[in-house]
């Protein structure tokens, strides 16, 4: 056999992170709910949890089956370049970064050199790639991304009787968990009731994390549905709630500050913000039906027709016809490169992402 030349119907893995809601997917899956969290569907072929497929009987997993026929698969023998993703986000996830593609190899080969696992918790650089983000509301979507002008964010902080000397001294102090910002947050409720029920969500959430201050330094960001977000190499960001789907650089290189329990890496995060960058600029759907991102790493637009491979389809409402293969929502197929171009129809809702090249 020389490759799979029609779509391949997709068996995606759920990751049960704390975070996930117990609703989202399985609403948007036509499944009832369940009393455990799922917090991302995972379409792709990441090593981790690769998608399934099922070519003349036999199921693998999608990275085998691009590595077994290179060719039919991605037209060339490089990997598939994203991971496709579908959020749902009942709790904020922590406050975090990605490095660029020198940093990432760079920090890949000093861990490397220090001997430690690369599944080892500890870890910050489990492979030497950049990890590009885009994020597309399916529901109102909130999210702390990017920095406030330094003036405002300096009064904010002096109205909790806090002064730093720059936007990195603040940042610097959140990131460590033993600050002590009690005084800080005591005089909050009363010195900025506009951010007092964010703060106040992110203590319940975190109770004695001095990140849950970082709404003073960070920009608040609500997208509508069909509304984009593109978060670039060092880009300070936190995501709080909402349903979306996530295409991102095919990489596990996440520097956390504050608001999770996995392991964080202060020094390393300071190290690779970017301090400079300027917050990220809502995206609408431009009229080629993509969501115009700053990267030669994927692309995403809407459910189109026709789908040239390699592409991933997944339904995210109603139900499209992709050639004569029905998808209902949650439904989510890879095209092959060795495929003709499939038509994409019907009534439903969707999105096609491909490699930044279109393929």
């Amino acid at each position: 056999m020389s490759g799979p030349t029609e779509p391949l119907l997709l068996d995606n893995p759920i990751q049960r992170y704390a975070w996930g809601s117990t609703r989202a997917l399985a609403r948007l899956r036509g499944r009832l709910p369940g009393d455990q969290p799922e917090a991302e569907l995972w379409m792709g072929a990441h090593p981790q949890a690769p998608s399934k497929v099922t070519i003349d009987g036999q199921t693998l997993g999608l990275d085998q089956a691009i590595a077994r026929w290179p060719q039919a698969m991605m037209g060339h023998d490089g990997p598939l370049p994203f991971l496709l993703k579908i959020l749902a986000v009942a709790a904020p996830l922590s406050v975090q970064t990605h490095p660029d593609a020198a940093q990432a190899q760079a920090g890949f080969q000093r861990e490397e050199a220090l001997g430690i696992p690369r599944g080892a918790p500890h870890r910050s650089y489990r492979d030497p790639f950049a990890k590009p983000e885009l994020v597309v509301a399916l529901s109102d979507f909130r999210a702390l991304c990017g920095f406030r002008p330094w003036d405002q964010a300096q009064a904010l902080l002096r109205a909790v009787g806090l002064d730093f000397t720059d936007r990195r001294a603040a940042v610097a102090a959140l990131v460590q968990p033993r600050t002590d910002l009690r005084a800080a947050l005591a005089r909050l409720p009363d010195a900025l009731p506009e951010l007092a029920p964010l703060v106040a969500e992110l203590q319940r959430h975190h109770p004695g994390d001095p990140g849950v201050l970082f709404p003073l330094l960070l920009q608040p960001v609500t997208l509508s549905p069909g509304q984009g977000l593109f978060l670039p190499a060092g880009q300070l960001h936190c995501y709080l709630e909402g349903v979306a789907v996530e295409i991102m650089g095919n990489s596990d290189n996440v520097l956390r500050g504050g608001l999770t329990p996995k392991h964080r890496d202060p020094d390393e995060l300071l190290a690779v913000v970017d301090w400079q960058a300027p917050p990220s600029p809502v995206l609408e759907q431009a009229e080629d039906g993509s969501w115009p991102a700053p990267t030669s790493t994927f692309r995403l637009t809407g459910a189109r027709s026709p789908v040239r491979g390699p592409a991933i389809v997944v339904c995210t409402g109603g139900n499209l016809f992709l050639g004569t293969r029905r998808l209902l929502s949650g439904d989510a197929c890879f095209v092959p490169a060795a495929s003709k171009p499939v038509p994409l129809g019907g009534a439903g809702a969707g999105f096609v992402a491909t490699g930044g090249n279109g393929g």
